[in-house]
Order: structure tokens, then sequence, then C-alpha cells
């Protein structure tokens, strides 16, 4: 099999880049038929009604925990460590109000980064709105921001947390 010629990690990018790829297509063919800014808010309200909706049945499986450390375990944990190709978060900073994160690994932004163009880096990062969306499901009251995003050029994805 030809898979075996390769590492688990070698896998998982050549599936992130092959989806990546498939996005931008479909991408493209959007805003050909909506135009640009069409497009982004397409993308945008489509992903966050999807992330936000599995936020909130996150939060309701884990008893609408309130602090940030209920959060944290629920999404970083649990949601993102079924996910073969996230490794364990890394925290820059946490305290009981605010953590931080810096993201090096592969994922879809990175991927889509690779290979899109200026325009399409732009409508990549209206696609990377799921970790936002999925936080503000579980809990509307905390605030994140990414501070940094591969689709903006950056070396990385970095995650402020606040509740």
């Amino acid at each position: 099999m030809a898979s075996e010629n390769f590492s688990q990690e070698e896998l998982i990018e050549r599936l992130l880049d092959i989806r990546a790829r498939d996005i931008i297509t479909l991408t493209k063919l959007l805003v050909s038929q909506v135009g640009k800014e069409k497009a982004k808010e397409l993308i945008r309200k489509a992903r966050w009604a999807s992330w936000s909706a599995m936020g909130k049945k996150a939060a309701e499986r884990e008893g609408h925990p309130e602090d940030l450390d209920g959060y944290i375990e629920a999404y970083f944990v649990k949601e993102l460590g079924g996910m073969p190709w996230v490794p364990p978060t890394v925290w820059d900073e946490r305290t009981e109000h605010r953590a931080v994160t810096t993201y090096r690994a592969p994922c879809i932004g990175r991927s889509i980064a690779k290979f899109a163009d200026e325009e399409m880096k732009e409508l990549g990062i209206a696609y990377c709105v799921q970790d936002l969306a999925w936080a503000k499901g579980f809990n509307p009251d905390i605030k994140m921001k990414m501070t940094k995003t591969y689709c903006a050029g950056d070396d990385c994805c970095q995650f402020v947390i606040e509740l």
C-alpha cells in the first residue's frame, strides 16, 4: 500500500493539503458566482453556524461549565483531542481567566495558506472561524481572538481566550 511509505504526520499533511485544494477550488467557484465579499460572508456564516452548534451541544454534555478550565477541557482536550492530527495543546500563558496558545501543527488553515493566492488567503481567514464559533456556542461570555493566523501570513495561529 502506498500510504505505508509515509509517516502518520506526512499522511495527515497530505490529506489536509488535498482538502485545502478542494476548498480553494470551491471558494473560487463561489466567488465567481456571488463576488468576493458575499462569498466571505457566506463561508463565515456557514462555518459559524455549524461550529457554534457543536459548541452548544458540548456545553450541554458538559453541564454548561462557566469557568475557563471547563471550556479548555471540553474543547482543547476532548474535542480537539479526538482529531488525530491535533497535538496536545501547549499553553504560552494560562491563568484562571486568560489563556494563550500558539498553534504550529498542521491544520486546514496552514494548508490553505500554502496553496492560496492573496485573495484566497483572505477568504481562508473567513473559513477559519471554527475555533471562535465553537467557543461562543459553548459559552457566549468567552472572549476569544486570533492574534496570528497562517492565512494572514503568520508562521502560526495564536489564540487569546478570556473568560
